[in-house]
Order: structure tokens, then C-alpha cells, then sequence
């Protein structure tokens, strides 16, 4: 074990600063029971609160890091983050909230356009950094070590959970007559299909979402009536 425990005869000043920079808050007298802690805290495992699902533009996700044991994120104007794996652009899960001995500390990301992972995953084991004066360090004031379990790993967000970024807007694809089929029509009412790129949500299409533009001849008076899903 890296922790100790032992009675001493010796009488330690107010002014004794320990190798991390830790001072004594009032002077200690013989007798007292010192513990010596040499353990850095280091990560276990790294996970999300957010639910497995897909995740669309604006969505917030939460990441979920563990550690061997309680630390404590001091962020002195500064913060934490962890590059996320997202596609042509890597993102990253940040926070700049102190959080205070606690074994688990959470960062968010956010989706943005164009994200997008089967799985959600970070991109490498040193991804987790620390950025301006920002710290994490254990009760004893040792500096934690930020290594992160293999990528793909059992203890990685994609070993733990399964969350699907998608960021990347459904585009139209084709817009075709399909009643009457005829170029040339009188009819009062015609039927267009219009073919997006992926699935879409009825609910999300409505006839807002198109209008009428005439390339040649009058349209005064005509509109859309519905939008159906086929």
C-alpha cells in the first residue's frame, strides 16, 4: 500500500508545507497520527449519464468520468475537457464548475452540425486535459492522473454506453409529380412526392416547410394543403 499511518514524537510548525504544496493549518504536536499519501487518484472508467439513444444538433451529453478515489476539480478560471470523437470535426465535453471530493466528475458536450459516431467514443487515452490554471487533485493534494482506459475498451463511454451523434441535417434529394403523372394538367389538385436524403419525422415536416414558385404562368391562389408521409 501507498498510505501509512504511524504515531510520531515530533513536533511539526505551522509554516511545514508538504512535497505538493500543502500547508498545515496549526502546528501539530508529538503524538499526533500523520498519514502519508503517495496514491495518485486515477481514472477507472468513463461513462454518460445520457440515456442510449441518437442525438441530434443542440443536444447536450453528459460524460461521466470515475476515478480510484475522491478528487477534486479546482477550475482557478480555467477548465476540464475530453476531445470527443465526432466525425470530420472532433468536439469536446468541457467544464469549468469546480466540483468538489467526489470520486465522479461530469463534463458536457454539445452536438453541433455536422457530428456524427455510431458510438460515441473519445478520440485517444490522453484525451483528457486541463486547460489554463485548472486542477484535480486528490485530499492529500496530489496532482490526479488524467490517462483514460483504451478507446473501445470496457471501460470507455463506448464500452458503457451506446449513444449515436447525428448531426447532419436530411437534405432533399428528388421532388416528382405523382398525380396526375402528366407534365400538362387543368386538374384542381396535384399530388408532388418529395425524397429526403434519410428518414424523416412526420411531425418535424409540415407544409410551412415548402412553398409555390412559379416558373412561368399565374399561381395566384394556389397553395399547399398537406403534407402526408408515404
Amino acid at each position: 500500500s501507498n498510505q501509512y499511518a504511524a504515531n510520531v514524537g515530533v513536533t511539526v510548525p505551522t509554516d511545514f508545507t508538504s512535497a505538493a504544496g500543502v500547508a498545515l493549518s496549526a502546528a501539530h504536536t508529538e503524538n499526533n497520527v500523520f498519514t502519508i499519501d503517495r496514491q495518485t487518484a486515477t481514472v477507472t472508467s468513463v461513462s454518460s449519464q445520457t440515456l442510449d439513444g441518437t442525438y441530434g444538433i443542440g443536444s447536450a451529453i453528459n460524460v461521466r468520468v470515475t476515478f480510484s478515489e475522491p478528487v477534486t476539480f479546482t477550475s482557478n478560471s480555467g477548465s476540464m475537457q475530453i476531445e470527443l470523437e465526432t466525425g470530420a470535426t472532433d468536439r469536446f465535453a468541457t467544464s469549468n464548475s469546480s466540483q468538489i471530493n467526489t470520486t465522479t466528475l461530469d463534463l458536457t458536450y454539445t452536438v453541433q452540425e455536422g457530428d456524427v459516431s455510431a458510438d460515441l467514443d473519445y478520440t485517444a487515452t490522453n484525451a483528457f486535459t486541463l486547460l489554463g490554471d485548472a486542477t484535480i487533485k486528490d485530499a492529500a493534494g496530489n496532482d490526479a492522473v488524467l490517462t483514460l482506459p483504451a478507446v473501445g475498451g470496457a471501460s470507455s463511454i463506448a464500452g458503457q454506453k451506446a449513444i449515436v451523434i447525428d448531426g447532419v441535417r436530411p437534405t432533399v434529394t428528388s421532388i416528382a409529380k405523382q398525380t396526375p403523372a402528366s407534365q400538362k394538367t387543368n386538374v384542381n389538385s396535384v399530388t408532388w412526392r418529395v425524397q429526403f436524403s434519410e428518414p424523416v419525422t412526420n411531425a418535424s415536416v409540415t407544409s410551412g416547410d415548402f412553398a409555390l414558385v412559379a416558373v412561368s404562368g399565374d399561381i395566384t391562389g394556389a397553395s399547399i394543403t398537406s403534407v402526408a408521409p408515404t
